[in-house]
C-alpha cells in the first residue's frame, strides 16, 4: 500500500513527473526539452512548493536541475515491452509521496512501476484517445490501483469510463497538459514586423492541415467574408500537411480570394509571438483535442478563439465565455460564429481572454492547480 510519509527533511512533498517515450526514434536531451517545453513550464513555479523530479526518456543517460527541478533522463528503447527497469528502480530509492505518468498508453511500463514503486499515483491524460486491443484490455486493470486522474475536461473522462478504463468513482482534476511562454506584443509592433496593414482584419489558423482539424470547413465559412471585405486576411500556419493538396485546391478554385489567404506553413518557436499578436481572431476546426496547445498560445497573445465547442477548448475558452464557439464540421454554424466575433468589441474582448490566461492557464496558474491537486491526493487516506 502507498506511503504517504513526506521522505525529507525540508518536509516537502516528493513528486515524480513520467511520460514514457515509445515513438519511431527516441530524442536527444536538447531536443526533448524544447519539444516538451509547454508541459515543463509550470515545474519551476511547482519546485517552490515541492521538491519535483522529472523523469525523461531520451537517447542517453544524464541528470540536471533547471529552475530548481530535477531532471532525470535515461536511456531509452523504443521497443513497446521495454520495461524501464533502472528509470523505476532510481525512482523507488527517491520514495516519492506522489507520481504523476502522462498518458494511458504505457500499461505494461505503469504495472512495473506499481510494483516497484509505493506511492501515490495520478494519471494525466494527454491525448491519444481510449487505447485499443491488448494494451486497451490490460490499461483497464489499471483503474483497480489509481483513483486519480487529471484531464483538461472532465467531460473527456466519460468515454473512458464507459469503456471500463476509469472507475466511475474516480477523482477527475480539470488541469491543461501545458501553457505558453509567449509575451503578449502590441499589435502595431507585431504587424509591423510582418508588413501586415493596421486596418486589416487577420484571421489565424495554427494547427496541422489534417482530417481532425478540418482546414476546409473552416476555409468555406471563411471565404464569403473575405468576398465581402478585402481588407479581411487568413494567415495558416502548420507542419503537418496532410490536406495541402486540398486547401490549394480550394484557394485555386476561389481566384478573387486568392491573394486573401497567406500558406506560411511551419514557423519557429520564437516566431510565433508576432502572429498571434498580429491576428484578432483564432480560428479552427477541431473534431477533438485532449488539451489545444495553439489555442492556450493564441489566448496568451489576446488572440479571440472562434473554435470548434468540443470539450477541451469549451473548458479553456471560461465555458465558452470568450470568443464564439461553433459546431464541429458545420460551415454555416462557423460562419454564425465569425459574425458573432466580429461584432464583438475586439479590444475589450481580447483584453478579456489575455486575462483569462494569465488567471487560469499560464504557467503558474496551472502550477497552482498541479500542487492543489497534489496536495489533495497526498492527504487523502487512500
Amino acid at each position: 500500500m502507498p506511503d504517504n510519509k513526506v521522505n525529507n527533511s525540508a518536509n516537502k512533498i516528493v513528486y515524480a513527473n513520467i511520460i514514457y517515450n515509445f515513438g519511431s526514434t527516441l530524442l536527444n536531451e536538447e531536443d526533448l526539452l524544447l519539444l516538451q517545453a509547454p508541459s515543463h513550464g509550470h515545474l519551476g513555479f511547482l519546485s517552490k512548493q515541492l521538491n519535483a523530479h522529472v523523469y525523461r526518456v531520451i537517447t542517453d543517460t544524464n541528470s540536471k536541475v533547471i529552475d530548481g527541478v530535477q531532471f532525470h533522463f535515461f536511456k531509452g528503447s523504443t521497443s513497446k515491452l521495454w520495461l524501464a527497469l533502472k528509470l523505476h528502480l532510481h525512482l523507488r530509492k527517491l520514495k516519492p509521496n506522489l507520481v504523476m505518468v502522462h498518458g494511458f498508453s504505457n500499461p505494461l511500463q505503469l504495472f512495473c512501476l506499481l510494483l516497484l514503486v509505493r506511492s501515490k499515483f495520478i494519471i494525466h491524460y494527454n491525448g491519444g484517445g481510449v487505447p485499443g486491443g491488448r494494451k486497451g484490455q490490460l490499461q483497464k486493470l489499471v483503474r483497480f490501483f489509481i483513483k486519480n486522474y487529471a484531464f483538461t475536461s472532465k467531460e473527456q473522462t466519460k468515454e473512458f469510463v464507459q469503456k471500463k478504463f476509469i472507475h466511475p468513482k474516480s477523482n477527475i482534476y480539470e488541469i491543461p497538459e501545458g501553457s505558453a511562454s509567449l509575451n503578449r506584443l502590441s499589435k502595431q509592433t507585431a504587424r509591423q514586423h510582418l508588413n501586415l496593414g493596421l486596418s486589416d482584419t487577420v484571421f489565424l489558423w495554427v494547427g496541422t492541415l489534417t482530417p481532425n482539424k478540418d482546414p476546409i470547413t473552416v476555409l468555406n465559412g471563411l471565404a464569403e467574408f473575405l468576398n465581402k471585405n478585402s481588407s479581411y486576411k487568413v494567415l495558416m500556419i502548420y507542419r503537418t500537411a496532410e490536406l495541402i493538396k486540398e486547401v490549394k485546391l480550394f484557394i485555386e478554385n476561389n481566384p478573387i480570394i486568392k491573394s486573401q489567404i497567406i500558406l506560411i506553413g511551419a514557423m519557429p518557436q520564437k516566431e510565433l509571438a508576432n502572429y498571434y499578436c498580429s491576428a484578432d481572431y483564432f480560428v479552427l476546426g477541431s473534431h477533438y483535442e485532449s488539451s489545444g496547445y495553439s489555442l492556450i498560445e493564441s489566448m496568451a497573445c489576446g488572440c479571440i478563439p472562434i473554435v470548434t465547442n468540443i470539450p477541451s477548448f469549451y473548458k479553456l475558452t471560461n465555458s465558452g465565455n470568450l470568443g464564439v464557439l461553433w459546431q464541429t464540421g458545420n460551415v454555416n454554424s462557423f460562419k454564425e460564429a465569425i459574425q458573432k466575433a466580429l461584432n464583438l468589441t475586439l479590444k475589450e474582448e481580447s483584453d478579456k481572454v489575455a486575462t483569462h490566461f494569465e488567471e487560469e492557464l499560464s504557467f503558474k496558474a496551472i502550477a497552482e492547480k498541479q500542487f492543489s491537486m497534489i496536495s489533495k491526493v497526498c492527504n487523502s487516506p487512500s
